[in-house]
């Protein structure tokens, strides 16, 4: 693995009725209310045009990036967004030549149609082969997997380390075990319920659920180690860096993953942690990746956009 760091620069319709108005016929009253009928219409029309927009253009309009990405770059930008995970993935999702085998279709055909993907346009011009920028969001679930940048004053180093998770996924009869790194997540707070148990104890239980979006990577890939504890997963890289600049820059500080997608693609999984009495809430955690080939891994400066390391 080779570390090398790049160098940093400086630094509606508003309506008034009011009583000195005259009087308006019916015949007028119903002009004025048809007029505000078909111009509300029309702006409901225009409203639910937008939500049809292409993939690209939408995630062009939130400020993502919507072209390969340029790994020789020294500078992305302040508040650089990379591409946009949800909006791949729900095209993925739905794309009809990832859909599952069917029965009437055979192996070869299945294999056939699969391949297509490989010249798909993902984003603008962009294919799977090309390379994608990903901005790993630091509350991001699982929680506790966040990155970590610690600084030692005395070595006048940074450490920036990169936690993954190790998850199964079945694939048609296979089970494959795959490292995940989970990139943006949406919490959504459901229902609660009153719940007993046998002996006629009550709790009051809350119920929610969490949508992630990930990279899932193969097992064992160059990127993530196992601690020396055997147990987590993770990237470690070292900065060397002044007191000056870690106290500057740490607040800032995230990990940029530039990759490439890879079969199988798309990855789903659904797991449900049940309620207990000694923690009363039910979370529903639906997860969905973007199989991809890690090629670096890059720390930036969040407020400035200066590329402060690669490895790779």
């Amino acid at each position: 693995m080779m570390v090398y760091l790049v160098r940093r620069t400086p630094s509606g319709i508003d309506l008034h009725f009011g009583s000195s108005a005259p009087p308006m016929g019916t015949a007028a009253i119903f002009n004025v209310l048809l007029i505000l009928f078909l111009g509300v219409a029309g702006f409901a029309q225009k409203a639910v045009s937008r939500t049809h927009r292409p993939t690209s253009d939408a995630s062009l309009a939130r400020g993502y990036l919507t072209s390969a990405f340029d790994i020789d770059s020294s500078d992305v930008g302040p508040r650089f967004r990379g591409h946009d995970i949800v909006g791949i993935i729900n095209r993925l999702r739905n794309y009809p030549a990832l859909a599952e085998k069917s029965e009437f279709e055979s192996s070869r055909e299945y294999d056939a149609r699969k391949a297509t993907v490989q010249s798909m346009k993902i984003v603008g011009d962009m294919i799977p082969d090309s390379h994608f920028a990903f901005v790993v969001e630091g509350n991001a679930y699982p929680y506790h997997l966040s990155p970590t940048f610690d600084y030692d004053a005395d070595a006048q180093l940074m450490k920036v380390t990169l936690w993954s998770a190790e998850q199964e996924f079945h694939l048609g009869n296979d089970v494959r075990k795959m490292q995940t790194v989970s990139i943006h997540s949406v919490s959504e707070q459901g229902r609660s319920y009153l719940a007993s148990n046998a002996f006629g104890a009550t709790v009051q239980v809350s119920n929610s659920s969490i949508r992630q979006y990930g990279l899932s990577f193969e097992a064992e890939s160059w990127v993530f180690r196992r601690s020396t504890s055997g147990f987590d997963l993770h990237f470690e890289g070292i900065i060397r860096m002044s007191s000056d600049d870690a106290r500057r820059l740490r607040p800032n500080l995230e990990f940029l993953i530039v990759c490439k997608l890879t079969d199988p693609w798309y990855l789903g999984s659904l797991h449900t942690d049940a309620a207990t009495f000694d923690f009363p809430e039910q979370i529903t955690i639906r997860g969905q990746f973007l199989q991809a080939a890690v090629e670096q891994l890059w720390v930036v400066d969040r407020q400035t956009g200066n590329v402060i390391a690669k490895f790779k």
